[in-house]
């Protein structure tokens, strides 16, 4: 049973799946209290709170998750030999703030536009293209992507918060640290074919260290800053915001259409804010003044799955389809091409296993067989020494599904209607289970390590509690009861939120809507591992030497002709 919140704390829930708040202009700076730091108010003590972990998850107001940064200092930009507009390599510190996981989705984006705050984009191919509701919207100017950040109560990062979201503290060239990149970490140039946005969160193996997704690679990303060519050798070392003005805004980050060499995190473009290119896209920064907000009275029921993203230090490591560790080959006719690995492929957690290889126009023969090997025949006859060869295994992970539709906290599920239901039972304004926190109220622990959205996870007197991201309610008589997002219409009777009729509430980030069931479901991803190698010349006219064993080894325990000669992928794999 969901823990209850009472009703002063109920009414500072942030909507559950867009109770979005249109805010005024943005601040001139990020705000310098952490965001588990009450604000005081008129009569109220400030109640500090230990801050959140850092790279802690909180569902937000527009059904997407967002962590938490905890600022402090960082080394942003790189020094080079020539003059470059992401040099000298500068210290800055920054205040904490919580970015948005993931990029805002063409979903997502599609429900601000159906409320009338936002404009459709100009420039993207796939923005009415069901297969990609929860690839990152793309094709709109900076204008527009402020403009959502806006409605779900945010704004766009600056360009320092971004890198350091990007980089973290190490100053790594890349998110994931320092290895080459490659089609299994992030989605750069032909790792799709044909290259085009992917839906968000499909590479976890390239997260940052904060758990950030698409940091690199998918789409580049609009910043608040005004783009300025030798701005870092005057940057301020505290909370920058950029040129105070100019004629072009920063971009950061590379896209689907970036060559390997423009996938560093330290590279900076920009665009004129009122242009648009298909390959650029957007994530907030939550503000951290949010004012209240009513909960919404109905949401959509989803089905809880594995999230690749959510991995946190007290997590268990979660499956992977493992590595592919060498490649050698079987002379003979057919030839035979045989990949070892270290992972059992008849017994991973992955609904279809397939296998693809090159050069194109090669249809091999794959199986399974005992030992952890992918064995694939030359049926044809097109593979010739000294032609190269890449084994491609790929796999869908196979979700657990629950049986019944779930609910977030403060919600029930009417089996009549198919959606969840704003009932937050009020308990007769007792705190049966929580602690009072002057000023708060009554604040509950997490729901199995859950808060209602808009509420994080915070230590408080050695206790968990869900905090409300906006602070403490507000003592100022004038100040409204609850307001809704622009589009959406209040329920007086209830004290929550409606969508119009004719609006389907969306899913969150990385879930797609079962229309259907009325549910929202993960969206399976797919996660390869590739190998390649060079066939070998298979009728070789002496032995190679004995010291050569890791490039050729005689097969003298094959009782089948096909096992003659085999070369393999690396040293110390003698057959």
């Amino acid at each position: 049973m969901p823990r209850r919140f009472p009703p002063a704390i109920v009414c500072l829930c942030v909507a559950l799946l867009l109770a979005l708040v249109a805010c005024g202009e943005r601040a001139s700076q990020p705000s310098a209290e952490p965001p588990g730091e009450a604000t005081s108010t008129t009569g109220i003590q400030p109640v500090v709170f230990e801050p959140p972990a850092a790279g802690q998850r909180m569902l937000w107001i527009d059904a997407s998750p967002v962590v938490y940064v905890p600022g402090g200092a960082f080394i942003m930009g790189q020094d080079e030999d020539e003059p470059s507009d992401h040099s000298p390599a500068h210290a800055v510190t920054l205040n904490p703030f919580w970015i948005h996981q993931a990029e805002v989705t063409n979903r997502m984006y599609r429900t601000c536009v159906e409320v009338g705050v936002c404009s459709e984009p100009s420039q993207s191919l796939w923005y009415d293209d069901p297969e990609y509701e929860n690839a990152p919207v793309s094709g709109v100017d900076w204008t527009q992507a402020q403009a959502y950040c806006e409605w779900m109560n945010g704004r766009l990062p600056t360009e320092a918060e971004w890198e350091l979201a990007a980089r973290g503290t190490e100053a790594d060239p890349y998110p994931w640290g320092e290895d080459e990149p490659t089609c299994d970490l992030l989605n750069f140039l032909d790792c799709l074919i044909p290259s085009v946005p992917d839906s968000v969160r499909s590479y976890p193996l390239g997260a940052s260290e904060y758990n950030l997704a698409d940091m690199a690679g998918n789409v580049s990303e609009w910043v608040a800053d005004w783009y300025g060519e030798d701005y870092y050798a005057a940057s301020p070392g505290n909370n920058p915001l950029g040129p105070s003005n100019g004629e072009d805004k920063v971009v950061r980050g590379s896209s689907y259409l970036s060559p390997v060499e423009d996938t560093l995190i330290v590279l900076r473009s920009s665009q004129n804010p009122l242009q648009s290119q298909p390959s650029t896209g957007f994530r907030c920064v939550v503000n951290s003044d949010t004012p209240e907000t009513a909960p919404m009275c109905s949401m959509l029921s989803y089905e809880p799955t594995w999230d690749p993203m959510a991995v946190t230090p007290e997590s268990q490591p979660q499956p992977t389809p493992g590595n592919l560790t060498y490649m050698y080959f079987i002379c003979g006719d057919p030839l035979t091409v045989v990949v070892d690995a270290d992972f059992a492929v008849n017994t991973m957690p992955w609904a279809s296993i397939w296998v693809v290889s090159s050069p194109p126009g090669l249809e091999p023969y794959c199986g399974f067989p005992p030992g952890n090997k992918i064995a694939c025949g030359d049926p044809h006859g097109m593979l010739s020494p000294g032609q190269t060869v890449t084994i491609t295994w790929c796999g869908t992970p196979y979700y657990h599904q629950s049986a019944a539709p779930s609910c977030p906290n403060l919600y029930e599920y009417n089996q009549a209607t198919g959606v969840c239901e704003y009932n937050p039972g009020y308990g007769g304004g007792q705190c049966n289970g929580g602690i009072i926190v002057e000023g708060y109220g009554c604040l509950y622990p997490p729901d199995d390590g859950q808060c209602p959205a808009g509420y994080y996870s915070a230590m408080y007197n050695g206790d968990a509690v869900c905090v409300p991201a906006g602070g403490p309610p507000s003592s100022d008589p004038d100040h409204p009861l609850a307001t809704c997002p622009e589009g959406l219409i209040f329920n007086e009777g209830n004290l929550c939120c409606e969508y119009p009729a004719d609006i389907t509430p969306m899913c969150p980030a990385g879930f797609t809507l079962d229309a259907e069931n009325t549910v929202c479901v993960e969206e399976p991803f797919e996660w390869c591992r590739s190998i390649t190698n060079t066939v070998p010349d298979c009728e070789p006219t002496e032995e190679p030497p004995l010291h050569s064993c890791s490039i050729w080894t005689n097969r003298t325990d094959c009782t089948n002709a096909l096992c003659q000669w085999v070369t393999v992928a690396g040293p110390g794999y003698c057959q």
